[in-house]
Formats: C-alpha cells, structure tokens, sequence
C-alpha cells in the first residue's frame, strides 16, 4: 500500500514517479511475502535494487551506479569522473538520483544529515547529464513506533515528494524526494 504523505498529486514529480511507486509497492509486497522481510529493511543498494527491478517492470530505460562528470563543490563545473546511484527515463523527463538510507532507529537529527548528505552529493553531478535531479531518502520502519518522527519530517521545506510504502500498521519504508532545481 502506497500512502502519500506529502504530495499535492500535480506536481512532475509526482505524475512521474508514480508509476514507478505503484511498481516498487508491488515488488515490496511481493518479496516480503516471500522471504517474510523487506527489501527495504537492508541497505541502500538494495533500495535502489527496488527501483531498478520496478522500472525494468515498467520498461523503462534505467541505469544504476552509473558513471558521470562530478564537481567538487556544488553549483560549480564539473572536473572529476564520479558516480550516482540511479538514471531513470520517464519518456519526457529523465532523472540522476542519489539515495541514502536512514538508520536503522533513526531519528530526526539523523534523517536530516542523511537527506543533506544526498542532496549534497547530487548537486555535484553535471546538469548536462540529466533533466532534473533527485536526492532519495529511505527510512525503515519496523513498527509504528518512528511513525510520529517520520511524517514530522515530510513536512521539511526541501521535501517535494513524501510517500510510505507497506503496511497500514506496522513494517513499512518513508520515502522522501528532494527535487533540486535546474
């Protein structure tokens, strides 16, 4: 089940990203029935193994770990050869991502750092490479009980996009999306 914490559903990044949830809800469903965990619950390699799996579903042209011109510092021209975690084409629009994932208890100090830190590192990318850029973030949620913390967080300035994945109740994963401007 996909339940969308912040989105007011007509922005690009919602209408482009929701298939692409829709696809990872099912994998995330699929996969615990099977193996009874989350995919979400290990590394941030294998949230963006989700995604990846999810748009090859779709038929999508999907890259991950792929190789682009980087900067040292933000905003500036790239010099050095570096990588990002996922290139997604939606048709129109395509995507570089970087992807961090919370720990495991975390809380909002943690979150924050975390989404700075992919924010950070996808600014660096060349805006030649892609059309737009998106920093990720993935919080597991075992039970309820960081619930309260997580949705605090989607109301963040810099959070466009906010959605949960998984249970009503319970086992579940906060995705946030910061959509940096070109």
């Amino acid at each position: 089940m996909i339940e969308f914490i912040k989105s007011d559903g007509r922005t690009e990044l919602y209408k482009d990203f929701l298939p692409l949830l829709e696809k990872t809800d099912s994998f995330h469903r699929r996969f615990l029935k099977e193996w009874e965990i989350s995919p979400f619950a290990f590394t941030e390699q294998t949230v963006v193994g989700a995604f990846v799996w999810s748009a090859g579903s779709l038929g999508l042209y999907c890259l991950n770990e792929y190789q682009v011109l980087k900067s040292k510092k933000p905003n500036k021209k790239p010099k050095l050869n570096g990588r990002a975690d996922f290139w997604i084409d939606f048709g129109e629009r395509n995507y570089s991502l970087e992807f961090k994932r919370a720990k495991q208890v975390a809380n909002f100090n943690n979150l924050r750092k975390k989404l700075n830190i992919a924010i950070e590192d996808i600014s660096k990318v060349d805006t030649d490479e892609h059309l737009r850029a998106c920093a990720i973030l993935s919080a597991y949620a075992e039970d309820d009980k960081k619930n309260a913390i997580y949705e605090k967080f989607a109301e963040e300035d810099d959070i466009d996009l906010a959605v949960r994945i998984g249970k009503p109740k319970g086992e579940g994963v906060y995705l946030y999306f910061s959509k940096l401007e070109a």
